[in-house]
């Protein structure tokens, strides 16, 4: 992790991918004392293996990317949680999680900001396109379901509003169909970006910001 302070500007949004596999469990259980006494219950709630590891990598690395911006230590920051168990903190900044199988992303803004990863291995596209609405199923087609996907969760997650959804649907709708492996959209004040990193795993980001700086594990991505 690094030593030296981040600052995170007005106008950025700092997205953070992680591949947990990387982490075994030795690290794992060392990592148990960075949770607090609700999220260690919470913890030992998770039946699946994989769900606990999920939640607890989250919470860690969170609390460990935090402390870059915050100047704490990671066991001292103290999350907040909403009635549906959404963390947040106190003050300006913002951040949104994912994960998807062995994939973790975390977006840090200084806007209302969400983000949303899926690894197509882990649920088929059949299976995406029953959870759309009959209106949706009509504008989305099976090659595009994904990128809608995760455009409609990482919005969803951000501004919890349908009718955000509805004008994010006439946008896509609207939008030239093309090859492309990323693509922006406005939405009102938000901006919405598709990127595919690999073959096969999706990622998308919103945040209220028209105009926003995007940096990926800290390098600059071109505006698309």
């Amino acid at each position: 992790m690094l030593k030296q302070r981040l600052v995170l500007p007005e106008s950025e949004v700092h997205l953070w991918y992680f591949q947990t596999s990387q982490f075994p469990d030795i690290t794992m259980q060392k990592a148990l004392q960075y949770l607090d006494e609700g999220e260690a219950q919470r913890y030992q709630r998770f039946r699946c293996s994989l769900k606990r590891r999920q939640f607890l990598t989250a919470r860690v690395l969170l609390k460990h990317l935090l402390t870059w911006y915050l100047g704490e230590q990671p066991e001292k920051i103290q999350l907040r949680y909403t009635q549906l168990q959404k963390p947040y903190l106190e003050g300006d900044l913002a951040f949104n999680i994912s994960h998807s199988g062995q994939h973790l992303v975390i977006a840090i803004s200084r806007h209302r900001v969400g983000v949303d990863i899926q690894e197509e291995a882990s649920i088929k596209r059949n299976h995406l396109l029953v959870g759309l609405s009959a209106q949706e199923q009509q504008l989305v087609t099976l090659h595009e379901i994904f990128p809608f996907w995760v455009l409609k969760e990482a919005f969803w997650k951000a501004d919890n509003q349908l009718s955000s959804l509805t004008k994010l649907l006439t946008a896509l709708a609207l939008r030239q169909p093309q090859e492309h492996n990323s693509f922006s959209l406005l939405v009102d004040s938000w901006c919405v970006t598709y990127l595919k990193l690999f073959q096969n795993l999706h990622l998308a980001w919103v945040v209220e910001d028209p105009q926003p700086v995007c940096r990926f594990n800290g390098v600059l991505l071109k505006p698309v």
